[in-house]
């Protein structure tokens, strides 16, 4: 065998020079010091020079801090939208990041991990503030998390384009919107959910807003 010549070191040299570049473009830097990267600060809505790690922007009950190193979205309370938000799929010890863990078919909202007749999704309805209300992104009276169960698309207001919003819609034929199935009372107009939605209520006429 040749001994290692010039070439040889050359590019060895190379290499390393190449490595340390790639890693410095990698590199970890925090301004502020608040323990989350600049770079994905900023990708995700927030002041990389403000500490702001214990925030809550989607209010889901998880730091700021916590989201980065979990690698979920600290602006949206249910990463993977299965309707579970990101601190509920940590009790129920499914995957912030698989609307899906494991692999049934089911999302994991949809399951009932405690066998209690109740969604994973639903488990918190009855206490959680309002201020951390279940998203409605095609602000159709029907939130995030109930659009799958009925079929609809948790981005079309009129997921079967009837001219129906989805939250009037009534999908089993009960006489109930499906807006109004969780209500609790089923007269259509005073609703009962501990936090009142805004697009829910708009067009019941309620009259205990």
């Amino acid at each position: 065998m040749r001994p290692l010549g010039i070439t040889g070191s050359s590019i060895c040299l190379s290499v390393v020079v190449s490595l340390f570049i790639a890693v410095a473009a990698f590199a970890f830097t925090d301004a502020d010091r608040d323990r989350m990267d600049d770079d994905w600060e900023i990708a995700h809505g927030l002041d990389p020079t403000v500490k702001d790690g214990k925030g809550d922007p989607d209010h889901d009950r998880v730091k700021n801090r916590k989201e980065f190193k979990r690698g979920t979205d600290p602006q949206s309370e249910d990463t993977d939208g299965d309707g579970s938000d990101d601190q509920d799929e940590r009790k129920f010890r499914t995957d912030p990041l698989n609307p899906d863990t494991d692999n049934d078919g089911i999302q994991d909202g949809d399951e009932d991990t405690d066998g209690d007749g109740t969604f994973d999704e639903d488990e918190d309805d009855s206490r959680e503030q309002c201020i951390n209300n279940d998203d409605d992104t095609d602000h159709d009276g029907l939130s995030d998390e109930d659009e799958n169960d009925v079929g609809d698309d948790p981005l079309d207001a009129d997921s079967d384009d009837d001219g129906i919003v989805d939250g009037n819609d009534d999908a089993n034929q009960d006489g109930i919107a499906d807006e109004d199935e969780d209500d609790g009372d089923n007269n259509h107009v005073d609703d009962l959910d501990k936090c009142e939605d805004i697009d829910e209520d708009a067009d019941d006429g309620d009259v205990n807003q």
